[in-house]
This record gives structure tokens, C-alpha cells and sequence, in this order.
């Protein structure tokens, strides 16, 4: 009845619901939808119900669709979650040594890397016996499979000291390569209006090349409207900047849909902007590390020290691996950091405790998410006086879980730190402030620090708990307790904790099983009850005492200190006042030579040095045997010497005076010194006190590694040291880029050419150093959607995008069709084929061209030059075409849907005999097709129904 209204009377039908869309009505629906919605707010989002969890959906802050859900986090961690940890067979074990431990490490992991790995990607262990190990620089381990084992992080086990006086990453695991490797060709758009977030399906064109098992990158392309919406402009976000990336794996392909291993975190709306999907294939990333069983400290001057251990383990481009049962103490920034697509990796047991740095910007990050680590844990951790003690960087890409984890004398907030991270969870997290916000103007223009962002079961115990949401996105506050509750994000349960206890444990249960879950967690975590062990185990690890490292060989710029040998040409008898006391660093000794005004001593340094300044500090008693005149030479074999300073008519006006002497033109390195002494202030005797030799040292500037970019790259940070462990200073002199703290912003292809500097002072030369950053030009695709059956002389608007945003042009390649711009006008019946194209410029790439074509219908009857019958038609799919062949003439024969994408397609050839070609349209969809014939100049066109 209501279908024959619509078709029989539809001006009445219009009247009908106008009188039906009174205001007294659409108040009353509207009040209805109010009620309704605020009902739906106030029921859980999450519950336990008969031992499963039950999803209620959502809208995103300020909109209305109800269809967004809490997604499943579970597939953070080692290998996808839920996978115990291996214990790796150690194949080489090392002892600590005297001094310098360095070589010793990183020569056993060289000689591990260099085995073959096992089906598992396991090349062994390397296992570090109890002791201490003074480390002077960092260690390496770019390739997988390698475990680096100690035996134990309490005080008596495995101890690693970073004794580098500069800032510096310690442990670093480090992938190689940048990016995705997005397979060429293959990106489309998402056709879907909205994909929302929890959701493991997404929509793409017809015609794609999907296939099971297709490791993805699903990347949103944000206008300026969503730029707006959130109201970010103010701080300086671009769309460019926002092009936020996902990895996933396609697990199940019907029809358009793709199944997704991963739910989708953040969604993605047509209105801002939409989104693409295209194939990756990352090289490069290192697999199967460990770092585990061991305390890494930092030797440190000073609770305020800048200059010393600043990241112990530095993860780049690293998946499926490990770092456990670490104590990390002292370093100025970070115990665990991963960024660069780092991904299913799980850092458990671990603490960090009593960073050494000032406590402000950029410090005390305990435990760090960064460049789009993904699908990460870190459960049961602790810190002791950090800052942001659990906590990410700029879009990092979810889902990503901070489980049973303690913070005690924390002095910031925990949670997103900047610029839009999504998909995290933090899942009974105790602790001081905790935040998701937007941070406005903070820092560089920090603005909304994170999106879908959910604080479970977690308690602060300092200042406020802070939950807001952005436009077109959510944060959440479910079952947490806090002194101070903040802002309007969602919140569920404040003050009293929810079931389950753990979210992210109760889904791995229901996605895996229960043996996934006894795989990772500890009976204590399971019981709940591990908080407070967690805590008196952070603040018992703050009251130890600091490992010693022992005297370091080469620390000390006096060169008299690196214990190699003094001699002179008269020694004296009296060992209390022999010449070893030159260089004992006490003043009360000293080196008396009685009856000698003209003597030499001299010394032998362990390594070549330029020295720049020297003293001389004068003995206790009688002046006048205090040197007055003397020279200084330097020699490299003991034999051959330079005079490199001369003094005459010298004075100590007082007792235990150390006086220094500057060199100013000397700029070669010895490695022996002899100071000659030719006269004294008037006594038969001379003696003195001290004798230091002070190098100036060269330093270096050591820069991360900075691969080649390409336009519309992500701005990259700079980090740069100097080995002095003085300040560098960086300048962008030339390129298309902008320097803004530490990070260039792209602003173009072409080369960025980097200054590194450091002035230096008494005990360091000046150092620059250049870099040349290639920025590339950026691929850009055309997206250029297929075009339904037109009629002739009917004029089309022809719409093409490009990834770049730039303007696609057209031409006509084959068929009867005029452009005028970008309208076509069809002249004739038949196909014409249209190219987009879009040339490029000075920051793009050209974009392959795409080519579509248009089935052109006549108007009125088609004449049928070819006596063509199609039977049986209707058709549920097969059907056949008879014809009689043209002499001399090939046909072509092509069926399109009624979206103008080909369905079919043969071709039969002048000299062959058939007379007939078959097509089966039965996994198409039900509707109109049309079979185009043709032999090149006439052309026919028959409509094909399948039902």
C-alpha cells in the first residue's frame, strides 16, 4: 500500500508529511531523541555480563550517530598479544672487565648477529654474569633474533654503567629504513561515509586487489574542515601534518568489505575528509630482541646533570620483541622509547627510578610511545620521580596498553602528552595527575593531545584527573577514582573501579582464552592485589645506593691523572720528596732536588694530547727554591722534542700557589712532556709542588640518523650531542624546511642543507659539522571513479581527485566526446575513454594516469547491424550472444554494469568461424547491464537484465 502511494501520487504523499512534520511533532521527536540520547549516555559502554563483555555504542563528542564502540585492545604486545615470552639459549657468555666494557658487549653482540637464526628468528643469547660494567658509549644491535641477558637487576647481579658525560641513548635496537613500502598502485579511498571507531571492517571500491593475509596502511586524509572543527589552526596544524597512519592486516575479504585483524581506533568520516587504504611492504624491521635481567644506570655529577645518559633502551623500527625485569636508574629522560613503526613489542617488570636531569620540558619521560609505535604493552612497571611516567608522543597510531603500572613522587601528568595519539589504554594505572586533554598552546602548540584515549580502572593520588573529548572523537574515564574531577570528556563509575578489573586482559581472554592470559600475566596481577608490592618495590629501588663505576681511564683532562709514567733526570733518594709526587694531586708533597738549578722531569701520557695549559703550584717552604725559568716541549717518541712554551723570571708570591700557564699556538697532539727547568728564585735547590698538564680536547658531533625524506613527510626531529657533552647548536641555512626547536617541517622537495655547531671552551676546540637532507618529491594517485551509461549529445561533469590535492586534467583518448574544460560532451554512440592525469610540480611527482570509459547510448532505437540475439534474457547469469561475423571486420564484445565498470569483454577475429561467445555475469549483482558491440565503425548496444 505505502509503495503504490509512492508511485501513484507523490505530490500527495509530499502533502501527507508535511502535515505530519507539524512543530508540535518535530519538538516532541526532538525532545524524544534528547531523552533517548542521554539514556544511551548513561548506560556502561562496557560491561561484564555472564562472564562475557557487552559493547553499548556511541556518538563521538558533538555528533549524533550512534554506532562508534570501545575497540579491543587485546592485540597489543609480543606478537599480537597473549604469547609468552621465550627464554633464548645462550650461545656466548662474557665476564666484566677492568675499565671500559664496551667492546667487550659489543663484540659478543657482532659475533651473535653473525649466526644464523633459528625458525623462531632466534640467533641466542648473550649473557652478562654478575658484576659491573662500565659502558663509555652506546650499544648497538641492529639485528634481530640477539638477547642481551644479565643475572639480575638488583645490586649483586648484572649492573651496566653509562659513563658518556653527554646526552645519549644507551641500548639502542635500531631497524633500518623509514615507512610503509606502500605497494604502488594499489591505494584507493575508503568508500565508506564513516567507519567508526571498534569497528574491523572497512569498505573499498569495486575493482580493488585485496587479498587475505595483504598487510595494509589505512591513512586519514583530513581536510581543513576537520582542521577546524577541532580548532587547531590557531597552533599551526596542516592537513599535511595530520595524515595519521594505521597498520593492519586484512584477515577476510567478501565482496568490498575487508575484515581487519586490528579494530579501527580513530574514525574516519567522509565529511572530514575520508580516508585511503593501500598495501605495504615494510623492510627493515628487526624482530626477536631482548633486552632482560639487568640494572642500567647512568653516572651522573649532579641531581641536575644534563650531560650524561639520557634513553637506556632506544627502540627504532622493532617488532615482536621484549625488554623484562630491567632496572633502569639515574638516566635523564627515558627507560624504554620506541617510535619508528615499532610494533607487538612488550615491556614488562621493569622501573625507572630517579632520573638526574632538571625537572621541566622534555625530561622524565619513563616510559615512552613515539612515530607511530603501535600495538604495544608495558604492564607492570614502576618509576620514582618522573614526570610524564606513562606516556606518547605525536600521533601515535593505536592500540596501545599501559597495564598494572605504578608511579610514586611523580611530578606531571600521565597520558597522551601531544598532537592527536589514539587507541590507548591505561588499565589500572596508579599514580599522581592523570590527563587527556586539549593542551592548547603548550609546548610548540601541543593542541588536543589525544583521541580515543581510555583511563580504566585507574586511581590518582595527586592534583586532578582530567578526561576531555575532542570534536568528532572521545576520550574516556571508566571506574577511576581521583581526588579532583576534571572536564566534560565521558566518564562511567567515578570513584568506584567496574568489571572486569582489567579490560585488556579480560578481552585477550575472550579473543584467545584463558591460557593467553596465564601466558603473560603473574597470579598476583590476576588477583588484583599487586599495587602495593609494586609500589614498595619502587621506593625500596629509589633507597639503593648508587653503583660505583670505578675510575675510567681518560675522564680527566689533566693528563698527569691517567696513570701512565713520570720520570726525571735527578731523582731524589727521599721518596717523600722524590718526583711521583709531582702528579699525586696533594700540595702538601712535593719533588726537592737539592744542588740542581738545571734539571728536567718528565711525562709519558697513555694517549696523544693537545695540551693547551699547564700548572705549577709552588712547595711549602724556601721561596727562593721555587723555579723561575724553564721550558716546556712536547715529543711524540721521546727522542725529538718541540718547544711548545717558554717562561722567564717567575715568581710564587706564596706558599702552595698553583699558577697557570696558557699555550696559545699549539695545535699538535704528544704523547710525551718534559718541562726543563734552567734557574730558580736564587737557591742551590729547586722544588715544587704540582705539576698538571691540561689537554684541550677535539670533539665531535654525533647526529641521529636522518634518511632521505620525502615531501609531505611527517616533521622530523634533529638530535644532536657533542662527545664534549657541551650544547649544539643547529641552524637550517638552506632548503625547503623550517626549523622550529628541534624539528624540521617539510616545506617543499628539494635539499635541506644542516648546520651543527659547538664553540667549544678551555677544555674543547670548536666543531661544525654539515648535513644534506634529500627531500624527495611525493607519489601522488588519481582517483577517478567509474562513469554510468550516458546518452549522446548529453553534456557530463567529469570529477577527479588527486592525493596531492592538486588539479586533474582530461583528455579524450578514444571515442566521440568534446571537453570543454572539465565537461564532456558525448558527440557519439558508443565507448569513449577518458584519461585523468595530473602532471605534478615542483613538490609531486606526476600521477599515473587512470583511464574510464563511457558506454554511449543513442537516442531513440539502435540499429542492429549485426543480427545480434542474447538468450536467455532475462538471466539469472549465463547468457549467450549469436551474431552474424562482418567479413574482413574483428567484434568486440563488452558488457558494463550500470555504473559503467566492465562486467565482460571478448573479442572475435575476422577469420574465425564462431558465430556466437558466451558471458556469465553470476557473481555480479542483480540488475541492469548493457552488451556493447562493435567492429570499429558501427556499433550496437543491447540491454542484459539479470535477476
Amino acid at each position: 500500500m505505502f509503495q503504490k502511494t509512492i508511485a501513484a501520487t507523490p505530490g500527495m504523499l509530499q502533502a501527507s508529511w508535511r502535515n505530519v512534520f507539524s512543530f508540535p511533532f518535530i519538538f516532541s521527536l526532538i525532545s524524544f531523541c534528547v531523552f533517548l540520547q542521554s539514556a544511551i549516555a548513561q548506560a556502561p559502554l562496557v560491561s561484564l555480563q555472564n562472564g562475557q563483555l557487552v559493547y553499548n555504542k556511541y556518538a563521538n563528542a558533538r555528533q549524533t550517530n550512534v554506532v562508534n564502540q570501545i575497540p579491543d585492545f587485546s592485540n597489543s604486545g609480543y606478537r599480537g598479544g597473549g604469547v609468552r615470552i621465550p627464554d633464548v639459549a645462550v650461545v656466548k657468555t662474557i665476564q666484566p672487565i677492568p675499565g671500559n666494557c664496551r667492546a667487550l658487549i659489543q663484540s659478543a653482540i657482532d659475533s651473535v648477529a653473525a649466526l644464523p637464526a633459528d625458525a623462531n628468528g632466534h640467533r641466542g643469547a648473550i649473557l652478562l654474569k654478575a658484576g659491573v660494567y662500565p659502558v663509555d658509549s652506546s650499544l648497538s644491535i641492529r639485528t634481530g633474533g640477539i638477547v642481551l641477558r644479565g643475572e639480575g637487576n638488583g645490586l649483586t647481579g648484572t649492573v651496566l654503567i653509562a659513563t658518556r658525560q653527554v646526552q645519549h641513548n644507551f641500548i639502542i635496537l635500531q631497524g633500518a629504513g623509514s615507512g610503509y613500502g606502500e605497494v604502488s598502485g594499489s591505494r584507493v579511498h575508503i568508500a565508506d561515509a564513516y567507519v567508526p571507531t571498534g569497528t574491523k571492517t572497512i569498505t573499498v571500491p569495486a575493482g580493488h586487489s585485496f587479498a587475505v593475509g595483504n598487510n595494509i596502511v589505512i591513512q586519514k586524509t583530513p581536510n581543513e574542515a576537520w582542521i577546524d572543527t577541532l580548532n587547531m589552526r590557531q597552533y599551526g596544524w596542516t592537513t599535511s601534518q595530520y595524515r595519521i597512519t594505521f597498520e593492519r592486516q586484512v584477515v577476510a575479504v567478501q565482496g568490498n568489505t575487508l575484515t581487519l585483524n586490528i579494530p579501527i581506533v580513530d574514525p574516519i568520516e567522509e565529511t572530514y575528509g575520508g580516508g585511503d587504504v593501500y598495501r605495504s611492504n615494510v623492510t627493515g624491521r628487526i624482530r626477536e630482541i631482548g633486552i632482560e635481567n639487568m640494572r642500567i644506570e647512568s653516572d651522573f655529577i649532579s641531581d641536575t646533570s644534563e650531560n650524561h645518559g639520557w634513553v637506556a633502551v632506544y627502540m627504532a623500527r622493532v617488532e615482536n620483541s621484549w625488554v623484562r625485569n630491567v632496572v633502569v636508574k639515574y638516566f635523564g629522560n627515558t627507560a624504554v622509547s620506541m617510535l619508528g613503526n615499532s610494533r607487538f613489542n612488550t615491556v614488562e617488570d621493569c622501573a625507572m627510578i630517579d632520573p638526574k636531569s632538571i625537572t621541566t620540558g622534555g625530561r622524565k619521560y619513563s616510559f615512552n610511545l613515539d612515530g607511530y609505535a603501535t600495538s604495544n604493552l608495558f604492564q607492570r612497571c614502576m618509576t620514582w620521580g618522573g614526570r610524564h611516567d606513562y606516556v606518547s608522543g605525536a600521533r601515535v597510531t593505536g592500540p596501545n596498553v599501559f597495564l598494572d603500572c605504578i608511579s610514586e613522587n611523580t611530578f606531571d601528568d600521565i597520558g597522551p602528552h601531544h598532537r592527536y595519539s589514539t587507541g590507548l589504554l591505561f588499565d589500572n594505572i596508579y599514580g599522581g595527575r592523570m590527563r587527556v586533554q586539549d593542551r592548547g598552546a603548550s609546548g610548540t602548540g601541543h593542541g588536543w593531545a589525544g583521541a580515543q584515549t581510555l583511563f580504566w580502572n585507574c586511581r590518582s593520588v595527586r592534583s586532578d584527573f582530567e578526561v576531555q573529548s575532542p570534536p568528532t572523537a572521545r576520550n574516556w574515564g571508566i571506574g577511576c577514582i581521583g581526588l579532583v574531577q576534571v572536564n566534560t570528556g565521558y566518564w562511567e563509575s567515578w570513584g568506584t573501579h567496574v568489571l572486569p578489573r582489567s579490560l585488556y586482559l579480560q578481552q585477550l581472554q575472550e579473543r584467545m582464552g584463558m591460557q593467553a592470559v596465564n601466558d603473560i600475566a603473574t597470579p598476583q596481577q590476576m588477583q588484583g592485589t599487586l599495587r602495593d608490592s609494586l609500589r614498595t618495590r619502587a621506593i625500596r629501588i629509589a633507597g639503593e645506593p648508587r653503583v660505583s663505576p670505578g675510575t675510567v681511564p681518560g675522564s680527566s683532562f689533566d693528563l698527569t691523572d691517567n696513570g701512565r709514567i713520570i720520570s726525571a733526570q735527578y731523582p731524589n733518594t727521599n721518596a717523600n720528596e722524590d718526583y711521583p709526587r709531582l702528579i699525586d694531586n696533594s700540595s702538601q708533597t712535593k719533588y726537592y732536588r737539592s744542588g740542581r738549578t738545571n734539571l728536567w722531569v718528565q711525562y709519558q701520557s697513555t694517549v696523544a694530547a693537545i695540551v693547551t695549559y699547564y700548572t705549577i703550584t709552588s712547595a711549602n717552604d724556601v721561596p727562593t727554591r721555587d723555579p723561575s725559568n724553564w721550558t716546556l716541549a712536547g715529543s711524540n717518541d721521546g727522542v725529538n722534542w718541540t718547544t711548545i712554551d717558554t717562561r722567564a723570571g717567575e715568581t710564587f708570591a706564596t706558599r702552595f700557589l698553583k699558577k697557570t700557564y696558557l699555550i696559545n699556538n699549539n695545535m699538535t697532539a704528544y704523547s710525551y712532556y718534559r718541562l726543563t727547568i734552567t734557574g730558580n728564585n736564587g737557591h742551590t735547590g729547586t722544588q715544587f709542588a704540582e705539576w698538571e698538564l691540561f689537554e684541550r680536547r677535539q670533539q665531535t658531533i654525533t647526529l641521529s640518523e636522518i634518511q632521505d625524506k620525502t615531501y609531505g613527510d611527517e616533521p622530523f626531529e634533529l638530535v644532536a650531542s657533542a662527545s664534549s657533552g657541551l650544547p649544539v647548536t643547529t641552524e637550517l641555512i638552506a632548503g625547503p624546511g623550517i626549523l622550529t626547536d628541534s624539528f624540521v617541517t617539510i616545506t617543499g622537495a628539494g635539499a635541506i642543507t644542516l648546520r651543527f655547531s659547538q664553540a667549544g671552551n678551555d677544555n674543547y676546540f670548536p666543531v661544525v659539522v654539515e648535513k644534506t637532507v634529500t627531500v624527495n618529491k611525493a607519489n601522488q594517485s588519481i582517483s577517478f571513479s567509474a562513469i554510468s551509461p550516458k546518452l549522446k549529445y548529453e553534456q557530463v561533469p567529469l570529477s577527479s581527485t588527486s592525493s596531492s590535492g592538486l588539479p586533474v586534467g582530461f583528455t579524450v583518448v578514444a571515442g566521440s566526446g568534446q571537453l570543454t574544460g572539465n565537461t564532456l560532451k558525448l558527440t557519439g554512440e558508443g565507448l569513449v575513454t577518458i584519461q585523468a592525469g595530473q602532471p605534478g610540480n615542483e613538490n609531486y611527482e606526476a600521477g599515473s594516469p587512470v583511464q574510464q570509459t563511457i558506454l554511449v547510448l543513442g537516442l531513440g532505437s539502435v540499429t542492429d547491424e549485426f543480427n545480434l540475439r542474447i538468450f536467455p534474457n532475462p538471466t539469472r547469469g549465463a547468457f549467450t550472444v549469436r551474431f552474424i561475423p562482418v567479413k574482413g571486420r574483428n567484434l568486440s564484445f563488452t558488457v558494463f554494469n550500470s555504473n559503467g565498470s566492465i562486467a565482460g569483454a571478448a573479442t572475435v577475429l575476422a577469420e574465425s568461424s564462431t558465430r556466437e561467445v558466451q558471458f556469465d555475469i553470476g557473481a555480479k549483482p542483480n540488475g541492469f547491464y548493457f552488451l556493447h558491440v562493435t567492429d570499429g565503425l558501427r556499433r550496437v548496444v543491447r540491454m542484459v537484465i539479470k535477476y
